[in-house]
This record gives C-alpha cells, structure tokens and sequence, in this order.
C-alpha cells in the first residue's frame, strides 16, 4: 500500500509540472470572451426529438459549437454539433428520448476563433406525459441524426433515446468535452480531477479558456499519468481498490450547487465501488420526503421524487447520504463517510456564460 501511495504521489507531481508548463503558455493569450446565452426548455414529451438553441458570441467569432446531452442514469454524454442560423444563434435537434426516460441532461460548449474554449453548467429536463407536443419538440422525425463520442469507441446505441441516429467517433485532437472535465465518466476518477485541475488553469470558465494546441498536449499527458495512476491504485478505473480504503462518491446528478427546474424529479449518485444493496438518505425538502431509492447498477444509485406538484422556486435542497451499518458501504462493508450536497431551485430562467 505504502509503494502505491508513493508512486502515485510522484505521478501526481508529475502532471502537476505539465500543467504548470501548460497554464504558462497559455497566459500570454487573452481571455475567452464567449457568451452563451440560453432559455431551458419546460419539459419533453418522450418519443419525439428535442430542438436546442443557444446564442453563443464572440468578438473572435465561433469555430465549434456543441450540445452534450444524456439521458441521467446513463454514465457519459454523447453530443451533438450545433449549425448557425442567425445573429449569433446556433440551434440543434437532439436524438427522441425513449419512454423509460425520467430526465434529460445537456450542456453546451464552445470554442472561438482563438481556440479558447467555454463551457456552461449543466441543464436537465424532465418528462412529461399527457401534454400536447410542445413547439420545441415539433421538429419532424425524417433522416438520421449524427451524434459524436468523445470516448475511443463509439456505443452501439444511445441508451435512453429510441431513434435514427448515425454514431462517429470524433478526432482526439476535437476532444474539446474530455479535456475539460466533467463530462465523461471515464475522467471521472483520478483523469476527471486531474480534468478540474486543469479547468483552475482556465480550461472551462466563463471569461477564461485554454489554447486548442495547449489542450492537445495537456490530453496526452493527462491520459498517460491518470492511466498510471489506475493500474498502481488496483486499475479498472478505480471500481477494485484495496480493501482498506473507503468508497467515494465520484459525481451527483445534478451536481452540488447547480441550479435547476423547479421540476427536476431524479438525481443520481455515482460511486468510486461496486456498493452493497443498501442506503440511508437524508433530505430537507417536503417534496422528496417520500422519494423512491434504487439501485442503477452497483456503482449507481438513484433518488426519485414521487407526487404532483414543481418544488418551489429559489429552494435550496439538501441531500445527506449516510455509511455505517445500515447506510452506504462497498462489499466488503467499508463505509461511506458522510457525503452531503445541495441544489438551488430556478425555475425556467435564462442564464448566460
């Protein structure tokens, strides 16, 4: 245990050298000045396509635009590339979510004519049966449509969504999504904080970006010594870690502090471990006291808000997910320390980057 502590210290000292040299050629550029503005829909209707707009501006101009969507119990986004139309807008069709689909998930992200890139948060849209379809949703079902993968191979299909669609797996020097964190679950353990560390740098924000040309080198090295530190700490993407170490929560859907619909029915909690059958859940809300829990798969879990009703706007929702012996453990029984995150209602309001 000891070896690997060092050996991962000294890989992690590594990285840190390629990002310091990496943040260093990339402060003589300017700052990104990409804005992106964009209204969420209220709802979907499952079975028919999804229309999506953003108007994204820069002084340097747009050379890729991107909506990265899924279904919310599904691991890694797919996305779509976004086409012009008029005064700065860039609209897309999204793929039909299939009618076991609760919530759709999706983001946006952009690069300038610089090469910088910026991402927004994320959003998430809720089923809704027994409505007429709404005029987002009335985009015809002719042709297939093209969605792209980020990850080395291409999924057979897109869980979650029942369509035509055409798969491709894009060029790594486009891999806009891996590098900036969060998006694929495949950088979600030691890659996805080695993905945050550079987003500090000025990956992913909203005034700041990182050079493409930086970005390519910063994927290569953040592929090779994440990769290092998986197979030293037991490998598999931290899913077998020694027995003697504590489970982790990698990610939550919505994440901690995100602001959502009013309507948002499903979070979802993804751990570091296959977890044990098991779980002790905490919420401050009226509206989840009577929530459904369940497993996904092992390293899954996923809380649902039963009853009629939208919470209330401007809501802070808080979620305390307990180990010990009746909460959350892996399977060899190590527990989970006590993990709390929170959300902000925001009803249906316009937010820009």
């Amino acid at each position: 245990m000891k070896k690997s502590v060092h050996l991962i210290t000294v890989a992690v000292y590594i990285l840190s050298l390629l990002l310091a040299n990496a943040g260093n050629s990339a402060a003589e550029e300017t700052s990104a000045s990409t804005k992106i503005s964009h209204r969420p829909p209220a709802y979907f209707i499952p079975g028919y396509r999804i229309a999506v707009k953003a108007d994204v501006t820069d002084k340097a101009g747009i050379t890729v635009a991107r909506c990265y969507f899924r279904a919310t119990d599904q691991a890694d986004y797919v996305f779509i590339s976004l086409n012009p139309a008029t005064d700065g807008t860039y609209e897309g069709i999204l793929p039909a979510p299939s009618k076991e689909t609760q919530t759709v998930t999706y983001l946006f992200l952009a690069v300038n004519g610089k090469g910088k890139i910026v991402k927004t948060e994320s959003f998430s849209v809720n089923k809704k049966e027994g409505e007429e379809i709404p005029a987002w949703q009335q985009t015809g079902s002719e042709g297939n449509i093209q969605v792209s993968t980020e990850l080395a191979k291409a999924p057979e299909s897109v869980s979650g969504f029942s369509d035509s669609i055409t798969m491709d797996v894009t060029e790594s020097s486009a891999r806009f999504g891996v590098v900036s964190g969060g998006i694929y679950a495949a950088t979600a353990g030691g890659a996805g904080s080695t993905a945050a560390t550079a987003g500090a740098a000025g990956a992913v924000g909203a005034s700041t970006g990182l050079s493409t040309t930086a970005l390519v080198g910063i994927g290569a090295g953040v592929a090779a010594v994440a990769g290092g530190i998986a197979a030293l700490a037991g490998g598999g993407g931290g899913t077998n870690p020694p027995p003697d170490e504590k489970p982790t929560v990698l990610s939550a859907s919505p994440r901690n502090g995100e602001t959502v619909s009013t309507g948002l029915r499903e979070v979802t909690i993804s751990f570091s471990e296959a977890m044990a059958d098991r779980h002790k859940v905490t919420v401050n809300s009226p509206e989840w006291q009577n929530a459904d829990y369940n497993w996904i798969n092992s390293t899954t879990f996923r809380i649902t808000r039963v009853g009629e009703g939208d919470m209330p706007d401007d809501a802070e929702i808080v979620f305390t997910l307990y180990g010990g012996d009746s909460g959350f453990s892996d399977l060899a029984g190590t527990p989970l320390d006590t993990y709390t995150f929170s959300i902000t209602t925001g009803g249906g309001i316009s937010v820009s980057w």
